[in-house]
């Protein structure tokens, strides 16, 4: 299966590694599943998925950054999606949305706490 992508890399903010439980509530209807982030930024995170998850498709993600933390609801859009070979898993980058700044400046704290 090939890899998807919106746009060119373009990175912005710095990423940090944050392997932890992510809900996932995908598009109108509502889907929710549950997936493992791989790495994090103020503009977005990686997760891994056993859905495939089309480009474009919002994304409503409910993350906890430190465990004695409350959890940061942020929406974002899928840019990219990469099929992990020999496995039924793909690799999934979602853009936080714009207008999501208050998560947006929350997980910017903690990515540059982690740095």
């Amino acid at each position: 299966m090939e890899n998807f992508h919106i746009g060119a890399e373009n990175r912005k903010y710095p990423r940090v590694p944050f392997k932890r439980s992510v809900k996932c509530t995908i598009g109108k209807d509502d889907v929710q599943t549950g997936e493992i982030a791989q790495d994090l930024s103020e503009g977005g995170i990686r997760i891994r998925s056993n859905l495939f998850i089309s480009l474009g498709q919002e994304v409503n993600l409910s993350l906890q950054l430190h465990e004695a933390e409350e959890i940061v609801e942020v929406t974002g859009r899928v840019v990219w999606v990469r099929y992990i070979p020999h496995s039924e898993i793909y690799q999934v980058g979602i853009e936080f949305a714009q207008e999501a700044e208050a998560p947006r400046s929350r997980i910017g704290r903690f990515a540059g706490s982690v740095l």
